[in-house]
């Protein structure tokens, strides 16, 4: 997220790239990971877990949607900084 933040441009080196998508992959990757485990278990399917299926279908929307909400949080102030930055940049500029 701070490499996000932290930028004022999106010319990002291939080893940024690389760091930013891991970042932000792999927390959504082990959370379905962990998910799907809890939710697979025993072969033989349980049914308390037959019977919860639709309220666990909830919560990794729910999952989801937070991780989302974080990802785009991120991006509007990082947009909103940056566009702070020029105005400033601007204003130095034209005072000069």
């Amino acid at each position: 997220m701070r490499t996000i933040y932290g930028r004022r441009y999106w010319a990002l080196p291939l080893t940024e790239w690389v760091r930013l998508w891991a970042g932000l992959g792999l927390p959504l990757l082990l959370i379905r990971h962990a998910v799907m485990a809890a939710s697979v278990g025993p072969l033989r399917p349980d049914p308390k877990l037959v019977a919860n299926q639709p309220a666990l279908d909830a919560w990794r929307h729910d999952i989801s949607m937070l991780y989302l909400s974080l990802l785009l949080s991120a991006f509007v102030a990082g947009q909103l900084r940056n566009s702070l930055e020029r105005r400033r940049l601007r204003k130095a500029a034209i005072g000069v």
